[in-house]
């Protein structure tokens, strides 16, 4: 079926649907049961590793550790190393699991043929 419009440039916008609903979705925070929401762009991911490797370095040092960390509402927690450890591999899951979703939304665009299908997608991270 002829289609009075180009696929491609369709394609393209709905990959960039996809691509800000990944980043929408990862603005949104991370949350963590009985902690609280964290932010989960890069720079918050960085500070947080951070914050783990001084806790690190102060447990090798056998020197009590804790942080205040700054919520995504603006609250503040405190911190110890297992806490930052859990809020940097629950984090990492998700941010990864968004990642995937996205690339699963990519593939099964790039696997459309007909302006229907590209609009039948339901875009969810």
């Amino acid at each position: 079926e002829d289609y009075p419009f180009d696929l491609t440039h369709i394609k393209k916008s709905k990959r960039e649907e996809i691509k800000q609903a990944r980043e929408e979705a990862i603005l949104q925070g991370i949350n963590i049961s009985g902690i609280g929401v964290f932010d989960a762009d890069p720079i918050s991911q960085s500070k947080l590793s951070n914050a783990a490797l001084a806790g690190i370095l102060a447990e090798k040092e056998e020197i009590l550790f804790a942080v205040n960390w700054i919520l995504k509402d603006n609250s503040v927690v405190q911190l110890d190393l297992a806490d930052l450890t859990t809020v940097i591999l629950t984090g990492s899951h998700l941010i990864n699991q968004m990642y995937t979703n996205a690339y699963a939304l990519q593939t099964q665009l790039n696997e459309c043929g007909t302006l229907e299908e590209i609009l039948e997608m339901e875009i969810q991270i």
